[in-house]
């Protein structure tokens, strides 16, 4: 099954920001599910995966940590991917470490020449955590960008969703 040129979504660019990503339900479901997404065009082209956690990692670091996970698609299908994903450590209720970790997720939006850019926010995390992380995404990334009925201060327009 692929997608067809009537979803307008794919029109669009669209940043995946995982939180909990070093953990084991981001590298055994969550990266191999985007995989599968990302194979069958489900996906818009413009797509930015950034994965989010504690653990310090490098990108490549990290890109080698969940490849091993990534099944179906040929190789240069996984390498693809595997470029859209990044990825950034800090903690769960620091507004500062999230809020930097979107300084290079908002440089690649406004990189991407599209005005329409959509945020989905996926929690690969204990519910425990919810809230600092919830709490910190509003207030650093999520609550700024809504004022002004989505519109951010770069002219993004888009979704933002949890």
């Amino acid at each position: 099954m692929q997608a067809d040129e009537s979803c307008g979504y794919l029109n669009s660019a669209l940043t995946i920001f995982v939180v909990g990503a070093s953990g084991d339900l981001a590298k055994k479901k969550t990266y191999p599910s985007l995989f599968d997404l990302f194979c069958h065009s489900f996906l818009p082209e413009k797509t930015a995966i950034c994965g989010y956690a504690r653990s310090k990692k490098t990108d490549d670091e990290f890109r080698d940590h969940i490849a091993p996970y990534l099944k179906g698609g040929d190789e240069d299908e996984k390498h693809a991917f595997l470029d859209k994903c990044t990825y950034c450590s800090g903690k769960y209720d620091s507004e500062d470490d999230v809020r930097e970790a979107f300084v290079g997720i908002q440089q690649w939006e406004e990189s991407t020449g599209l005005r329409y850019v959509n945020r989905l926010f996926y929690f690969a995390i204990p519910p425990s955590v919810f809230v600092p992380i919830g709490t910190s995404l509003k207030n650093a990334v999520i609550g700024p960008s809504e004022k002004g009925n989505a519109d951010d201060a770069s002219g993004r327009i888009g979704w933002n969703r949890l």
